[in-house]
């Protein structure tokens, strides 16, 4: 018959056996992903398209988390560098003067042929010094009674004509290269010997 029980148990059979063996197959397959997620393993790790799916996904999640940690510990940072400038004053003589004799006999200069003009540098810091210097004196076989002088001039400012007394010279910068001249005079005249004309000079700050 075509509505008899066994053939319809075989129609019915054919049309939804397959559906029930899934259903059956699904059941088994989730109550088992179910139990393994009660002990702590992740549900879509029996269903194999879900497992590459969120393999796949691991590793862009791990690049964004790491980026976003780099972002926010990235720190400025100001580097300070800390030094004491104090006052300091060295006065360097760089070229010793040389005093000559006029064809006179009567002056020892150093503008006369032979004669040298003393250079002396100044390297200060801090505070622009003042320099100062003591009036000439003439040392000598004959220098008694002679009067001796010496003038001063510089790039920075320096000016002072030939006399006999002492010279201040209040600086208006750090560095300096002072020339010296110097002269001593006798209407006697000078006799033969060594002669040092000379004068001392100070800094101060």
């Amino acid at each position: 018959m075509l509505f008899g029980g066994w053939q319809v148990e075989r129609v019915v059979f054919a049309l939804f056996g397959p559906f029930s063996q899934f259903d059956t197959a699904l059941r088994r397959g989730l109550g088992r992903d179910l139990e393994q997620h009660r002990r702590g393993k992740p549900l879509l790790a029996a269903i194999g398209c879900d497992r590459q799916l969120v393999a796949s996904r691991r590793p862009e999640v791990g690049l964004l988390a790491a980026g976003g940690l780099t972002s926010s510990m990235a720190q400025a940072q100001t580097i300070t560098m800390t030094g004491t400038v104090a006052n300091l004053c060295v006065l360097t003589l760089t070229t010793p003067g040389v005093i000559a004799v006029d064809p006179t006999g009567m002056e020892l200069s150093t503008t006369q042929t032979g004669g040298v003009a003393a250079s002396m540098t100044v390297v200060a810091t801090g505070t622009n010094p003042t320099i100062t210097f003591t009036a000439p004196g003439l040392t000598g076989p004959s220098a008694s009674g002679a009067t001796a002088e010496m003038a001063f001039t510089s790039p920075a400012g320096a000016s002072n004509p030939y006399s006999s007394s002492g010279y201040v010279y209040a600086m208006s910068q750090l560095l300096d290269t002072i020339t010296i001249n110097g002269r001593a005079t006798k209407a006697t005249g000078f006799q033969s010997g060594v002669y040092n004309l000379t004068s001392t000079a100070t800094c101060a700050q």
